[in-house]
């Protein structure tokens, strides 16, 4: 997802069957932005496109990776409640100079800017409050670190579980579930051996974090209006707030 209103560093990996590609030629390469889906022949003619970004690509410095920046984008209807554009990209090169020019696009999802007003609040100090001893063995820094990790995961976990973490309305909610996230792997950092203490540490942090994923209690904010909606209560069952 990408944020209307500023310039966009957009990298794309040249692959051949999920194989990273032999590295490009050097050239000059065009990319073409457009408001909606287009056919081929405009993806390769630039016919319709909001934007055209041309990049000189250096084999001895980008290999198979073409990168360059998007000037901004302003949001088309900044006063309706729609959150989400799905803009598109088309970018032309070739693989070797002198051959056929390749043509790949790709969707370019556009976001309003989303913020919230609290956060889950877990601190090196909580980790501490829970394991005493932690420090005799990581540092104030790496205890933070793994909390950064560990909030990152969580995300992550909630993306996959199908939430999206901007339609989150109280992030405050998650506050045991990135405690445990972060105690497993403060304990998984420590383990020595199969069966030492820290390995048991570890199963009943990661226990609690999967219990409490499985049995969230979190409000959201579907229309990203600023207000809850919708309401996940343990039993799964989503309910509409009005």
């Amino acid at each position: 997802m990408y944020s209307f209103g500023r310039d966009i560093a957009y990298k794309l990996y040249t692959t051949e069957d999920g194989i990273e590609l032999a590295p490009l030629s050097d050239q000059t390469i065009t990319a073409y932005v457009f408001r909606e889906q287009v056919s081929r022949e405009d993806s390769i003619s630039g016919d319709g496109a909001i934007a055209t970004i041309t990049y000189s690509h250096l084999l001895a410095t980008h290999a198979n990776i073409i990168q360059f920046t998007i000037p901004a984008i302003d949001d088309p209807f900044p006063n309706t409640i729609t959150q989400i554009y799905y803009y598109w990209i088309s970018i032309n090169f070739v693989i070797k100079t002198g051959e056929q020019v390749q043509t790949i696009t790709r969707s370019l999802p556009m976001s309003r800017a989303v913020g919230h007003d609290k956060t889950i609040g877990v601190t090196a100090s909580q980790i501490v409050n829970i394991y005493p001893d932690v420090y005799q063995y990581l540092s104030e820094d790496q205890v933070t670190s793994i909390i950064a990790m560990a909030s990152k995961n969580l995300v992550n976990d909630l993306k996959n579980k199908g939430y999206a973490w901007a339609n989150i309305h109280r992030p405050d909610q998650l506050y045991d579930a990135l405690l445990f996230k972060s105690l497993d792997y403060v304990y998984a950092s420590q383990v020595q051996r199969q069966g030492d203490k820290f390995a048991f540490l570890y199963e009943k942090a990661k226990q609690s974090y999967e219990s409490i994923i499985a049995n969230l209690n979190l409000s959201f904010d579907d229309s990203l209006a600023g207000a809850q909606t919708s309401q996940i209560r343990p039993s799964g069952i989503i309910l509409g707030v009005r």
